[in-house]
């Protein structure tokens, strides 16, 4: 009974999951890093299989003024602005970036890798996705994408599942369930015996009625 309760838990225990921005290598299979990053609730949606782009630093780098076009713009080949936060809206960076075809926009934070949700005033003809990162990992995407080796980056709707991190908390509540079930089994065998030495124990009726024979010294 115990396993099949520990197994509907499991089963619908929800995963709690952010968005998360891969950085891939053309010639690496598997993703070489991981960014934690809030999505915005307004514009375009991430894809379910993700976004796969290019990132572009932007110039001018806060993205307050009209932005230099992708660099060779192809239906096939996406681009995203990467740009820094301050000196102007959300919503003015996001509609540069677009402006200036690209297909989506990163803004990361100043000298604090707290990351929030990006709010706009009028989200009317906001096409493109926009998310939000911490400081330190907009300047590690800058750097990597600044060398010549080949790097892409997918945007994900969801972390893809990690066993390390999405059985941790299932695997502790399991642990907690018979760290418990121990314990309530441990006092009801206690109070088992407990009451089974006081029913082996005579009654003081009994105890009075017994013969007391008193020996003096030297018997």
């Amino acid at each position: 009974m115990l396993i099949n309760f520990i197994g509907v838990l499991l089963i619908n225990l929800p995963l709690c999951v952010v968005a998360d921005i891969l950085l891939y290598g053309y010639s690496e299979p598997i993703a070489l890093d991981d960014f934690k990053d809030m999505p915005s609730a307004f514009g375009g949606e991430i894809p379910y299989e993700g976004l796969q782009a290019r990132v572009r630093y932007a110039d001018p780098a806060d993205g307050c003024q009209p932005l230099q076009p992708t660099p060779n713009y192809t239906s096939t080949l996406k681009w995203v602005a990467l740009v820094s936060r301050s000196n102007c809206t959300f919503e003015m960076k996001i509609r540069n970036a677009q402006s200036a075809n690209y297909d989506g926009i990163i803004v990361h934070n100043i000298g604090s890798d707290y990351i929030e949700e990006m709010s706009v005033k009028n989200a009317t003809g906001i096409e493109i996705p926009s998310v939000f990162i911490g400081y330190h990992d907009g300047m590690h995407l800058k750097r990597t994408f600044s060398m010549p080796e080949g790097y892409y980056i997918v945007i994900t709707p969801d972390v893809p599942f990690n066993i390390n991190t999405h059985l941790l908390l299932p695997f502790a509540i399991v642990v907690a369930i018979c760290f418990l079930v121990m314990i309530v089994f441990m006092v009801v065998k206690c109070i088992k015996d407990r009451r089974r030495q006081r029913r082996q124990r005579l009654p003081t009726s009994a105890l009075n009625k017994m013969l007391i024979h008193k020996f003096a010294k030297g018997d």
